[in-house]
């Protein structure tokens, strides 16, 4: 059997994944970035809130850059 080794880098720690693969198939990359991107998803909640706010909701140092 094969694994898909997905590390997250969070900002306080890393947790290493380790994905189990289907036997005898072969995955293109898009193919393991979606099995990656899904294993994060299962393992870390997260969330869009209620919709787009305005900036003088949002605090200075929480903005993250476009």
């Amino acid at each position: 059997m094969k694994y898909l080794r997905v590390t997250v880098d969070g900002p306080y720690e890393t947790d290493v994944l380790y994905v189990p693969l289907e036997d005898g198939q072969e995955y293109t990359q898009e193919e393991l970035v979606r099995v990656g991107q899904d294993a994060v998803n299962d393992r870390y909640s997260w969330g869009i809130g209620d919709g787009p706010i305005d900036e003088d909701e949002v605090p200075e140092d929480e903005r993250i850059g476009r």
